[in-house]
């Protein structure tokens, strides 16, 4: 499902949002914390038009992305205090 997607797309963006938040809890970086909870942000509104949008909303890609961003949302517990 991975290459199948444009690079820059929503499922890329996900996936690249949650990598940088579990890096960034590994290796403690501000940084890096600072870049994945702003792409999280750029990358929520995108899938919320997505799934407003009746041409888009069925797309695997949408689905595949909020469940990885569970996996953002557990990396980032430390930092939701």
């Amino acid at each position: 499902m991975y290459n199948a997607n444009m690079p820059g797309s929503i499922l890329h963006n996900t996936i690249r949002a949650v990598s940088l938040a579990t890096f960034s809890n590994n290796r403690p970086s501000a940084s890096l914390h600072r870049e994945a909870q702003k792409m999280y942000g750029n990358v929520i509104l995108e899938l919320g038009s997505a799934i407003l949008n009746p041409q888009t909303v069925m797309d695997d890609q949408n689905i595949m992305s909020i469940l990885l961003f569970g996996l953002f949302e557990v990396s980032n517990i430390p930092y939701m205090r």
